[in-house]
């Protein structure tokens, strides 16, 4: 089997910032241990070495978060808000009446679809 990432001792090869991805982390495989007795794998910050550690390699970046319906309707929601009354009093004042009407009206047409 081939590997398709490059996989680095680290007595000759250590991580560093570059060698990250998006959230900081490589991944180091930890030699044999009493309850590992093959060893394993373990995600954990560049700039924290295991001690157990003997190689590294690197992780591709985290995958960006999903909006979900209820984040997409509260962003509609609020664009909307910004858009009829840019008065920031106002939104503020009628935001729990509008937001209840909202989440409402979406459940029932949710409903009605379905």
């Amino acid at each position: 089997m081939q590997a398709d990432f490059q996989l680095y001792k680290l007595a000759t090869k250590k991580p560093n910032k570059a060698h990250s991805n998006n959230a900081g982390h490589v991944l180091y495989f930890l030699k044999k241990s009493e309850y590992m007795p093959n060893g394993y794998w373990h995600s954990n910050k560049w700039d924290y070495i295991p001690p157990d550690a003997i190689y590294w390699c690197m992780l591709p970046d985290n995958p960006i978060a999903i909006e979900t319906q209820d984040e997409a309707s509260d962003r509609a929601m609020n664009e909307f808000l910004k858009q009829q009354y840019p008065d920031v009093e106002s939104r503020v004042a009628m935001y729990p009446l509008i937001k209840l009407v909202w989440t409402t009206a979406r459940r029932y047409f949710e409903d009605a679809r379905n």
